[in-house]
């Protein structure tokens, strides 16, 4: 595999480089099609693009592993916070699979939530019930690290900003913010923050209504992962490489890294 850094906005590593052959007869000859890997697409900050949805998430699962460990040897701790959406449950069961994963440091893990939908907790949308069956108890993370949205008190944006501040101040100044954030297509979509200072919004544009971390929360973290692969996702790839400069969610001090496939990548 051949590292590359696109030119332009974004910086792209991992590509396939090259043509490709087909395995189908093209002639008497018995010769190959060429065919070419699709380009890396330009988005807002660094792409790694896999040929196939499987090895994006494997490499995805890589580097969150790296970066937790390296964040408890820093500040003792790691702080991630997790969209329970259907596109990042392959991730989920990547992580408690993967024999390569098992040194994983859950029990320093403190656990957030990056959105949940207004619906009770035993509905087959809400993100709770998947982090809970597909992480949570298979980690055995500490229960007291595990932050939860509690959607069903009329108070919850304004508990849950009062958990970020308490918890995330214990650090030193200047640190005192989320390690990673991990999207999907889903909780791409952030509303506007609702003020300056907000960590927490809800967003009433959507059915069904939905609590999520601020823009400035998920862009003030280390890393904000987001995973887009197959043909579904080709839209979304598609258009955040045509907004590259005017996407509203900036980090602040951190990195954004997407991981596509060369289905999502196609065309873009």
């Amino acid at each position: 595999m051949l590292g590359i850094v696109s030119q332009g906005f974004s910086q792209s590593e991992g590509v396939e480089g090259g043509p490709r052959r087909d395995a189908s007869d093209s002639g008497a000859s018995g010769g190959y099609e060429v065919v070419s890997a699709p380009t890396a697409p330009k988005l807002p900050g660094m792409t790694v693009m896999r040929e196939c949805a499987d090895d994006a998430i494997d490499a995805l699962c890589a580097d969150l592993f790296l970066h937790a460990m390296n964040c408890t040897r820093t500040f003792g701790d790691f702080h991630c916070a997790v969209s329970g959406e259907p596109a990042v449950e392959p991730i989920l069961r990547r992580l408690m699979l993967d024999p390569s994963l098992r040194e994983f440091p859950w029990h320093r893990t403190h656990l957030w939530q990056v959105e949940e939908l207004v619906v009770p907790r035993d509905h087959a949308d809400s993100r709770w019930t998947v982090l809970r069956e597909m992480l949570i108890e298979p980690s055995d993370i500490p229960r007291p690290q595990v932050h939860a949205m509690h959607i069903e008190r009329s108070d919850v944006v304004l508990r849950y900003e009062r958990e970020l501040r308490e918890t995330l101040g214990w650090r030193e100044k200047g640190h005192d913010r989320l390690d990673y954030c991990l999207l999907g297509p889903s909780s791409l979509q952030i509303p506007d923050d609702p003020g300056q200072d907000a960590l927490v919004t809800e967003d009433e544009s959507v059915s069904p209504v939905r609590v999520t971390l601020a823009r400035r929360t998920i862009g003030a973290s280390r890393l904000v992962a987001c995973l887009l692969t197959g043909t579904d996702a080709r839209g979304h790839v598609m258009q955040l490489s045509q907004m590259r400069h005017e996407w509203p969610l900036r980090t602040t001090g951190g990195e954004t890294r997407w991981y596509v496939d060369h289905d999502s990548a196609a065309h873009s």
